[in-house]
């Protein structure tokens, strides 16, 4: 990859405050509707994610490697993958990824598999072991998730606090403000 493309997409990652993840199990009026809802409220980044689809329908980390992904998608196109410590980040970012979703930061039921929440101190752990930017996902509500991005989250992922919310707007753009009051806040 040239170096065009990686500042490009540097940049377009550090605009991302807060991450949307689809769970039509979960939504109130539809993945279409909350993702219309998200984007309109400021949402940059949305993850088509459907748990009880076919691998033919979606990819997940368990069914291709990143090398076979950029091979597919190309170095243009921005490729994260989920991690759940320091060493799996790291190895994360040797193969190729753009990204890493770092998780569960809390306990979640929206992932049955997910396991126990490794808490928010790890997220500076990560951090300070990587150059890529790191999305905090699992368990991730208005009660908790000040101190996901005081601990160094470039972005986060509130899955059921927005898609299970009669009003995706309106939740969505609460976690926007408070990302950007926060990291405006530790750049003064």
């Amino acid at each position: 990859m040239n170096q065009k493309d990686f500042s490009w997409k540097s940049s377009l990652l550090k605009e991302i405050d807060f991450y949307l993840v689809t769970d039509s199990g979960l939504s109130k009026k539809g993945t279409l509707s909350d993702v219309k809802d998200a984007v309109e409220s400021g949402c940059r980044i949305v993850q088509y994610r459907e748990k009880d689809k076919s691998t033919k329908e979606i990819i997940g980390q368990e069914d291709m490697p990143v090398e076979t992904a950029r091979k597919l998608l190309g170095e243009d196109k921005i490729i994260g993958l989920s991690v759940n410590d320091r060493e799996e980040a790291v190895l994360a970012e040797k193969s190729g990824t753009d990204y890493v979703g770092l998780g569960p930061i809390f306990d979640t039921a929206t992932k049955k598999d997910a396991g126990k929440g490794i808490g928010s101190l790890k997220i500076r752990e990560v951090k300070d072991a990587i150059k890529l930017p790191v999305v905090a996902i699992g368990g991730i509500n208005k009660e908790n998730c000040e101190s996901v991005i005081q601990n160094g989250a470039d972005s986060l992922v509130a899955i059921s606090a927005v898609v299970c919310s009669d009003d995706v707007k309106r939740e969505t753009k609460y976690f926007i403000d408070m990302i950007q009051r926060i990291k405006k806040h530790e750049k003064e």
